[in-house]
């Protein structure tokens, strides 16, 4: 049975889910709660912090909005302007926009795109690495303000704006009622799917068929859905899960109204508790203490990793204690990078090679061992490289540790 048709029980369990929610948290007043860490429910997890801003230098872009990582690159937007970063150097920088959010999205040639929206509500696109275009009309979304967009598949993306959303592909945009009762507050989408978050619930939508399922739930905070379409609902106290069936399952109770931040990333569908940073897996959840700041916001990234917007700035996690092709890349090879060869092998630099990423370098794997460590040829006369960075060099292009 598929996801979409499983769904189709929820309309008439939503409310039914409403009093089951209720009874599990009265419950919790004998003994340790159900699904709770008194009870057993969370498992410890390992996190590593993963390096990604090689310039060295602070960002100032005012408030950050909004972290969209596409990959080998990455936008912060702020109310004072954005930074695109590649390979961890900044390669566009702009202070004259106030961006109110932004998103990764399939552009006609099916390749991502970075989008931004501005605080007039229109919905501009990057293009060649250098300036950001007005798209709103070619969406369909001339007049309205927009506040937010999603990706919801690979060919899909979704628009909130005050009172309507828009669904557009390549070719067509359509355009229906927000369907809630008070203003949304929010819209997630992935796998197919896409949720609306208002105060009095959440409404799951089809992408392709538009059949609307309304859970019943207030006082929801965040939702996610994962590359699969399950849905994941976060309350300040507690978190849940989609069943097969449709219907939704508390997975954790924090005791308290401690809960923020639900994103999915990849296949990992992460969130904060308090300072504790965590990750939920289908039924099971587990977590890492003393992480992140109780107020942090928390940001996807298609890698499974999870970006930490705090106070402190912007921080990245991977899950595991690292050792991964990436994480050697970003940890010991990207500092490399920024010194000594981003002038040239930057998105669109004057080499016309881009080597801003660690799957760029592992393509180019011996070309790069030859060209750097045995002929010395690279970089040119004038980028600073020392002997131990050439051998650091070696060793990744051999494949043993540093």
């Amino acid at each position: 049975m598929s996801l979409a048709r499983a769904r189709a029980p929820a309309l008439a369990s939503s409310f039914a889910f409403a009093a089951f929610a209720a009874f599990a948290v009265l419950a919790a007043g004998c003994g340790a709660a159900a699904h709770s860490r008194a009870a057993g429910a969370v498992a410890p997890l390992a996190i590593h912090e993963v390096p990604w801003n090689q310039s060295g230098h602070a960002i100032a872009i005012g408030p950050l909005r909004a972290v969209v990582d596409g990959g080998p690159r990455v936008a912060l937007f702020g109310a004072s302007g954005m930074v695109l970063f590649a390979g961890g150097v900044p390669v566009l920088t702009d202070r004259n926009v106030d961006w109110k959010d932004g998103a990764v999205v399939r552009g006609p040639e099916g390749s991502p795109v970075v989008v931004g929206i501005d605080g007039m509500g229109r919905v501009l696109a990057l293009r060649a690495l250098s300036r950001f275009e007005d798209v709103s009309a070619r969406y369909a979304l001339d007049g309205l303000r927009v506040r937010s967009a999603v990706a919801l598949d690979a060919a899909r993306v979704g628009f909130l704006s005050d009172g309507a959303m828009t669904i557009a592909d390549h070719r067509h945009s359509r355009r229906f009622p927000a369907a809630v009762a008070v203003p949304p507050s929010s819209l997630v989408g992935g796998g197919g799917f896409g949720a609306i978050v208002s105060a009095d619930g959440l409404r799951l939508f089809d992408a392709s068929s538009l059949e609307a399922h309304r859970y019943a739930l207030t006082g929801i905070t965040a939702a996610a859905l994962g590359d699969d379409g399950r849905l994941y609902v976060l309350t300040p106290r507690a978190l849940y899960a989609e069943r097969p069936a449709g219907d939704l399952a508390l997975v954790f109770d924090a005791q308290a109204n401690v809960l923020h931040g639900l994103v999915a990333s990849g296949k990992r569908v992460w969130f904060g508790d308090g300072d504790r940073l965590g990750v939920v897996d289908g039924d099971h959840v587990a977590e890492a203490d003393g992480a992140i700041a109780p107020d942090a916001k928390l940001a996807a990234s298609p890698s499974g990793d999870v970006w930490v917007i705090g106070r402190e700035g912007v921080r990245r996690f991977s899950a595991g204690t690292g050792g991964g092709e990436a994480e050697v890349w970003n940890a010991t090879l990207a500092p490399i990078f920024a010194r000594a060869c981003a002038s040239c092998h930057r998105p669109g630099g004057p080499s016309g090679k881009d080597l801003s990423s660690a799957d760029a370098w592992h393509a180019q794997r011996a070309a790069i061992e030859q060209r750097v460590v045995v002929q010395r040829q690279m970089p040119p006369e004038g980028h600073a490289i020392s002997d131990a960075d050439r051998e650091a060099i070696r060793a990744w292009a051999r494949g043993e540790p540093n």
